[in-house]
């Protein structure tokens, strides 16, 4: 059997697409070639009507479709790494806040087991003659007592001065401050609220109420802790936590997103007070809000 010629195959099969594809287009009836399908055995194997849908065109829809799922694709995993490095810059700054936080609870136990404030024993004579004389009348009194073969009297035993906070008070301070730095703050809120009601007007009133703001702060709890520092600035103006008991204020109101207000009082602690260490770390939270661009 003789092989159509090439050419002419050729021929045939474009007049064959362009005619389905105008049919298809136009709804007019395809024209077949002088011959029809007798003469024409590629005419006589067409499978397909000649209104069905063109193979290019149902490619090129597909290819349209997997285009387009692609960039959709592509465009959630641009919004993927953009809220991954937005978490991951989030997190570094919990960390580098969770640092100064720790670094700043320590220097001040520190500083606070330094004076002996957190200490059970009793504190050292008010300091000066008044001091002197106190411990000297004290001892002289006891010294006598013995002597005297009668048992020492309450005074003598140990009675504060006045102005001096008697064994209680400093349990009781001792008892919720050990609970701050074990960590366990529900407990050291309630263990300093106890203490503020039992002792309103005692020598560690000023600490307590500052710590017990502290431990809220460091609990996350925000607004209670702001409450607690107001109550430092308010109660004890005269206190030396006021400085630190601003500083915090200002912390607590970067934490909350109030950032005028946490500018303001770290401004105005760095005014009131510039050569404290409040002052010191006010000026750096500033210059990182200005670097964050709050």
């Amino acid at each position: 059997m003789k092989r159509p010629d090439p050419t002419r195959r050729a021929v045939w099969l474009a007049l064959i697409l362009t005619s389905a594809t105008a049919a298809a287009q136009t709804g007019a009836p395809v024209v077949e070639p002088a011959g029809g399908a007798a003469t024409n055995p590629y005419l006589a194997n067409r499978a397909a009507p000649a209104t069905a849908e063109d193979p290019m065109e149902r490619l090129n829809r597909n290819l349209l479709e997997m285009l387009n799922r692609q960039e959709r694709l592509e465009q959630e995993l641009r919004q993927l790494r953009g809220d991954i490095e937005m978490v991951t810059h989030q997190l570094d700054g919990v960390k580098q806040r969770q640092r100064e936080l720790y670094l700043d609870v320590d220097r001040r136990l520190r500083e606070l087991e330094l004076r002996g404030v957190a200490s059970p024993a009793a504190p050292a004579p008010a300091g000066g003659a008044a001091g002197a004389a106190v411990a000297t009348g004290t001892a002289a009194a006891a010294a006598g007592a013995t002597a005297s073969g009668a048992a020492p009297s309450a005074a003598a035993a140990g009675t504060p001065a006045a102005g001096q906070p008697g064994a209680g008070e400093r349990e009781a301070y001792r008892r919720a401050f050990d609970l701050l730095k074990e960590g366990q703050y529900e407990r050291a809120i309630d263990a300093f609220r106890g203490f503020l009601q039992s002792y309103p007007a005692g020598s560690y009133s000023d600490n307590a109420q500052y710590w017990l703001g502290e431990a809220n702060y460091v609990s996350r709890n925000y607004p209670q802790a702001l409450e607690e520092f107001g109550k430092v600035l308010e109660q004890f103006p005269d206190s030396p936590k006021v400085p630190d008991a601003m500083l915090k204020t200002g912390f607590t109101h970067y934490e909350m997103g109030q950032y005028d207000q946490a500018r303001k009082i770290l401004q105005e602690l760095i005014q009131r007070y510039p050569k404290s260490t409040a002052a010191r770390l006010a000026e750096t939270r500033l210059e990182r809000m200005r670097r964050e661009g709050r």
